[in-house]
C-alpha cells in the first residue's frame, strides 16, 4: 500500500491532496503508526485513521458477520470493515490497496522455506549461499525443521505419511467435539495437494490459497458500505509478468519481494522500502466475546450435537461464536 501511495503522488496533479484510510491499535506492539507517518510525511498525503478497541471490534461484530454470511478466524476483517466505513464517511468512492503483492512476490518469510527446497534440489551451492545472506541480515539461521530433506526430495511421500498418521491419531482438539460427531468427519479426505519450489507455493497462495478468502471478505466490507476497492498488484498483466520471472528476484539474499524494493528505492522512505520485519493487516489478538453471547454460542453447539459436554474450551469463545453463527 506504500508504494502505491506513493506512486500516486508522482501521477497526480500537485494541486491535488490524495486521501489514505487507516485502522490504528494503540498500544499495541505492532501498530503501523510509526510507518503511516513516514508515507505522510513523505507525500501530499490527508490521512484519516481509525482507532480500534475490543470493545469496538465487539459491538460490530454481529453487524460484519451479517453481511460476511461465513465465519472469519481474525479480527483484521473488523478492522477492515472500519475502514471502509471510514472511506464513506469522507465520501470516497474507489479505493485502491495492496492487497495481493505478498502472495505474488513472497512477502511473508515461510516462502523462504519453498525457495530453499527448490535449491536444494536445484543447486546446493546457491542454497548455502542464500542461506548465509539471510543469517547476515537476520542474525539468525533459518529454520527449515526436521522434515525439511524429505519434503525437498520426495513432498508426496511426506504428505502419505501425514494422512496415514493422521488415520491413527487423536489431536487433543477433537477432545472437545461430540463423539458421533467426530467419527462422522474426522477421515474426511482434504485435498492437499504438495508444494516443491517457490513458484507453486506463490500460485498456491494467490489463486487457490488464503488470498480467495481475503479477496471476498474485502469484497463484501466494501459492498457493505457502498464503496469500491481497486487492486493494482492484481492486475492480470502484472501476475502474469511476475510468475514468469525467476525466484532470485522474489526472494534473494535474506530479503523477499525483492524486486518491489529494488524497484522502489529511493522512491519510498527507505525505513519503508527496506524493512525487514512483515507485519501485514495483523491486529491485536481482539477476541473477546461478551459472556452471554459466548454462552449462547456453546449451547447452540451443544443442541446440535458438536461439542462434546465434557471437554468444552474456555479459550475458544470466539471460535465457537464464529461456528454457531452458521446455525442462524
Amino acid at each position: 500500500s506504500s508504494s502505491i501511495v506513493t506512486l500516486i503522488d508522482k501521477l497526480k496533479p500537485e494541486n491535488q491532496i490524495q486521501k489514505t484510510f487507516s485502522a490504528r491499535f494503540t498500544g499495541f506492539s505492532k501498530d503501523e503508526g510509526e510507518y503511516i507517518a513516514a508515507v505522510v510525511a513523505a507525500n501530499n498525503v490527508q490521512s484519516h485513521e481509525v482507532f480500534l478497541t475490543p470493545q469496538l471490534l465487539n459491538t460490530q461484530l454481529n453487524q460484519v458477520y451479517h453481511h460476511q454470511e461465513q465465519p472469519f478466524g481474525s479480527t483484521s476483517i473488523i478492522a477492515q470493515w472500519e475502514v471502509m466505513k471510514l472511506a464513506k464517511q469522507h465520501n470516497v468512492t474507489v479505493l485502491l490497496d495492496g492487497q495481493g503483492a505478498d502472495e505474488l512476490l513472497g512477502g511473508y518469510n515461510h516462502y523462504f522455506y519453498n525457495y530453499y527446497s527448490g535449491l536444494m534440489r536445484t543447486n546446493r551451492q546457491e542454497l548455502a549461499v542464500q542461506q548465509a545472506h539471510y543469517l547476515a541480515l537476520n542474525n539468525k539461521v533459518y529454520d527449515c525443521g526436521n522434515n525439511f530433506m524429505l519434503h525437498s526430495y520426495f513432498p508426496q511421500l511426506r504428505n502419505n505419511l501425514r494422512t496415514i498418521k493422521n488415520k491413527f491419531s487423536t489431536p487433543h482438539y477433537f477432545k472437545q467435539f461430540d463423539n458421533e460427531y467426530l467419527n462422522q468427519h474426522k477421515n474426511t479426505p482434504f485435498k492437499t495437494g504438495f508444494i516443491t519450489d517457490l513458484n507453486q507455493a506463490l500460485y498456491h497462495s494467490t489463486m487457490q490459497g488464503g488470498l480467495q478468502n481475503l479477496l471476498q471478505y474485502a469484497d463484501r466490507n466494501s459492498m457493505a458500505h457502498s464503496r469500491e476497492v481497486r487492486l493494482p498488484f492484481l492486475n492480470y498483466k502484472l501476475v502474469e509478468f511476475i510468475f514468469s520471472l525467476p525466484d532470485e528476484l522474489k526472494l534473494h539474499n535474506g530479503w523477499t519481494k525483492y524486486i518491489l524494493r529494488n524497484s522502489m528505492n529511493n522512491i519510498l522512505p527507505n525505513k519503508i522500502c527496506w524493512r525487514k520485519e512483515k507485519v501485514g493487516f495483523e491486529p491485536p489478538n481482539y477476541k473477546y466475546i461478551d459472556r452471554d453471547v459466548a454462552e449462547n454460542s456453546k449451547n447452540i453447539l451443544l443442541k446440535h450435537n458438536i461439542l462434546n459436554k465434557n471437554n468444552v474450551s474456555t479459550g475458544l469463545d470466539w471460535e465457537y461464536y464464529q461456528v454457531s453463527k452458521l446455525f442462524d
